[in-house]
């Protein structure tokens, strides 16, 4: 507004410019308006955003939550409209009106600097490219969380994922500026909106046919009329697209442009005319379903028979013990006392090392099967020699646990890398359970 305002641009001109005219030049830059406004990302961002009100779980409280969602997108998308003509009335009225054509972003910055002045346009040209890569960062993240939480399933933590959705956008956009230079972002930039478009087909019609089907959505599934509209909207994305290849793969070697267009198409068509042609299933929730197939499988009871304790031969063996001897005796299991010795010459020479060291580890494990025995407990014991964790997970393997004992001193972060940690490594590589005593 800052730059219109100083740009003074030709009014009458503006109004013609919202009349919708289309040429063969035009299509690649209608296209890439298309992709850079909606995004099919954000179907899916728009889509869980649904469920973040908290509405009743009535109808009554759905229908609230869709009209405010809607009210909501209206609002973004019209205010995305008008950012996007902003953007093109002021480069037509500071540019194209002088004869200037801007390749690159910075030369957009120093032309502003020369036309309208060095104080107030450059900077609010820094300031929208900043607020404008910060919306698009937001969006992007936010619907990779959806994602990865929502269709994969995937639960990782928040840092990483953010690290992950962060890498795949700046990654490719950093080696291409650097490769090709400072043109190229002008270029990828166009193109990124572009490849958006031609993405939006693919979330556009699974999402019109899950809105639209009464047997998962009930009384909230789309009207007659929304359908129409959605399904004529699509049609002229998907001829746009279609048209926009086209024109693109001309002069290009018509076997490379073929086979990834057949196949896409073919995908496209699959998505459009399989719930057509195939009934689809009433709609049940994830949870219903699963905690119903958990249930079925739960066993009556799981047996231990046979019990490993790890021990450090510290005074928190004590406590791991109490545990593992009020287990043995409640499954009547028998137990079998583990230690590891992890000096520098058993990590070298393993059970072929012996030192005073191994021999009190032995002596120490003995005694306290002896002490055990005394409890009417079947009992044994067994050293291990050098890694801790790759030596507990052999000696539970090769006796045949059904459940091991670990204790844990809750070490984290620093302390981890000082002391060691071995309760999650071993619970990781372990498949029978392992119970932490801390």
């Amino acid at each position: 507004i800052i730059e219109i305002f100083l740009a003074q641009p030709d009014w009458k001109g503006v109004a013609q410019g919202f009349i919708p005219r289309m040429d063969a030049s035009s299509v690649y830059i209608i296209i890439g308006i298309i992709g850079a406004t909606v995004m099919p990302h954000n179907l899916y961002l728009h889509s869980s955003l649904v469920q973040s009100r908290a509405v009743s779980n009535t109808l009554t409280g759905k229908r609230e939550a869709c009209r405010f969602n809607f009210y909501d997108a209206l609002i973004a998308l019209n205010l995305a409209f008008f950012v996007n003509a902003a953007i093109y009335i002021m480069s037509a009225a500071n540019f194209h009106a002088r004869g200037i054509v801007v390749t690159e972003i910075a030369q957009a910055h120093e032309f502003l600097d020369q036309i309208l002045g060095p104080r107030v346009a450059p900077v609010a040209f820094g300031v929208a490219l900043l607020a404008a890569g910060q919306s698009s960062t937001i969006t992007g993240t936010l619907s990779g969380q959806i994602v990865m939480e929502g269709f994969l399933n995937l639960r990782i933590r928040p840092w990483l994922r953010r690290l992950i959705t962060r890498c795949v956008a700046l990654v490719p956009a950093v080696l291409a500026i650097l490769y090709f230079g400072n043109k190229a972002s002008y270029q990828l930039l166009i193109w990124s909106q572009v490849i958006l478009s031609l993405q939006l087909p693919f979330a556009i019609i699974p999402l019109l046919h899950f809105t639209s089907d009464r047997k998962k959505m009930g009384s909230l599934a789309n009207p007659l009329w929304i359908k129409i509209l959605g399904w004529l909207i699509a049609a002229v994305i998907i001829a746009l697209n279609l048209k926009l290849v086209y024109d693109q793969a001309v002069g290009w070697n018509w076997v490379l442009i073929v086979l990834p267009a057949a196949l896409l198409i073919g995908v496209l068509g699959y998505l459009i005319l399989r719930p057509l042609l195939r009934p689809s299933k009433t709609w049940e929730s994830g949870e219903e379903t699963m905690s119903r197939a958990i249930a079925e499988h739960i066993a009556p009871a799981l047996p231990f028979h046979h019990i490993g304790v790890a021990l450090e031969r510290t005074s928190t063996d004590a406590h791991t013990l109490s545990y593992a001897i009020t287990l043995a005796q409640t499954y009547k299991a028998r137990l079998t006392l583990f230690h590891v010795v992890d000096t520098p010459g058993t990590m070298v020479y393993g059970n072929e090392s012996d030192s005073q060291h191994s021999q009190d580890d032995h002596a120490y494990l003995e005694q306290l099967a002896r002490e055990i025995e005394e409890r009417d407990l079947p009992v044994e014991f067994a050293l291990g020699y050098g890694d801790i964790v790759s030596q507990l997970v052999h000696l539970s393997q090769e006796c045949g646990l059904d459940l091991l004992l670990l204790g844990s001193h809750g070490h984290s972060g620093l302390s981890d890398m000082i002391h060691g940690e071995t309760a999650d490594l071993v619970r990781h590589t372990l498949t029978i359970p392992v119970m932490i005593v801390r």
